[in-house]
């Protein structure tokens, strides 16, 4: 039982009746509910005296006074009904309501609340999806957090909810985890061999020294075998990045775990690459006259949606950028049939919102229907 829906249609018959029986002429408002200021004033309150003092040319609170005098309760919903200032409708519940709610709370279990099951909108929530070089952090947890509980929320609401991680598994940053592995195996088979013809480290910025690729170069060890000496190409480094890649990810879905946090998708950005699918998103805006050749590179005319500036989408050197993958994965979900994408981001992604939203529209779809979630930073302090 909706309770406040439940008072609202007893005071709209209340008013409906002080028309029937001439009380006062005027056209029917809506009764809108509300709570009062002080909890101790009643469970809810209401204004409909106040809209109708105008069109029934009377005083509020008389007007108030008249609309109680006309509620019937059948059910002994309400316990009382009183006035308060210039003319508000203070309601207080019947104390067998709470304890006739219990029970129903009791009887429901987990479904107490739920929505009525639907089938569409169809909603897609994106979240965390940290690139899997490293383990998370606590500014992802936070949100993992709120993606999840959303996520939770639309679905006891009756929602069709779909949750998704989106895994950056290709460009230099897995190659890099790749040649870490490498590096961190290579040392971990001297050390098993008693060579002691360790490898030479690589310089800094062009590998990840954490602890956590020990620990993954472990298992290729154990999975795979020694690694290959010298520099790994083509599909040689191919496989060591799949290897690397599937590590970190069983290790962030570790983490997550422990929060009670699972995803339904894992997309991988690779896909889109390998099946076209970025490609087919960029002859798309293309066709539709939103994409345009300056420079040697390919840029996206997204001022016409409301950003800043135009965005390259293509280098000069024919490498799309970050944002075309963007481009083509989100017109990947428009095209698995969801209606509704929200996406949660971090609060320095929020410039990066109207060049998506103006993708989307590009792409035929509304800008409200992706919906941009920013989750702030929090500074955490040790010893002051």
């Amino acid at each position: 039982m909706n309770l406040q829906t439940a008072v609202q249609a007893i005071l709209t018959q209340a008013v409906q009746r002080c028309l029937d029986e001439g009380d006062f002429s005027a056209p029917v408002p809506e009764v809108v509910m509300g709570h009062p200021k002080r909890p101790e004033h009643g469970d809810f309150a209401c204004n409909v005296a106040l809209a109708l003092a105008g069109p029934a040319k009377r005083k509020p609170r008389d007007l108030a006074e008249t609309i109680v005098s006309r509620i019937a309760d059948p059910e002994g919903l309400i316990a009382g009904a009183d006035i308060a200032g210039p003319g508000f409708i203070n309601i207080r519940l019947a104390q067998s309501v709470w304890h006739r709610l219990l029970g129903d709370i009791l009887e429901a279990g987990e479904t107490w609340g739920a929505g009525e099951s639907r089938e569409s909108p169809r909603v897609l929530i994106e979240f965390v999806s940290a690139n899997p070089t490293g383990p998370l952090h606590v500014g992802h947890g936070r949100g993992a957090v709120v993606g999840d509980a959303l996520a939770r929320l639309l679905r006891l609401a009756g929602y069709p909810v779909t949750t998704e991680y989106y895994l950056n598994d290709a460009g230099s940053q897995v190659q890099k985890l790749a040649r870490s592995l490498q590096y961190r195996a290579l040392e971990l088979v001297a050390a098993r061999d008693g060579s002691g013809a360790a490898p030479t480290e690589p310089a800094e910025g062009d590998w990840y020294p954490g602890e956590y690729v020990i620990e993954a170069a472990q298992r290729y060890l154990d999975e795979v075998g020694d690694p290959p000496v010298g520099e790994v190409t083509g599909e040689a480094l191919a496989e060591m990045v799949a290897f690397a890649v599937e590590q970190m990810r069983l290790s962030i879905a570790a983490t997550l775990d422990r929060l009670n946090i699972s995803f339904d998708v894992w997309f991988s950005e690779k896909s889109l690459h390998d099946s076209g699918a970025l490609t087919a998103a960029m002859d798309q805006m293309r066709g539709a006259g939103h994409l345009f050749d300056q420079e040697g590179s390919t840029w996206f005319r997204s001022t016409a949606f409301g950003d800043e500036k135009d965005r390259v989408v293509v280098r000069h050197s024919g490498e799309p950028t970050y944002f075309a993958s963007d481009i083509a994965y989100h017109r990947d979900k428009y095209e698995r049939g969801f209606d509704h994408l929200i996406n949660i981001w971090g609060a320095d992604h929020h410039g990066y919102i109207p060049r998506m939203k103006g993708a989307a529209q590009a792409l035929g779809h509304t800008a409200e229907s992706l919906e941009c979630l920013l989750v702030q930073f929090v500074a955490l302090l040790r010893g002051g």
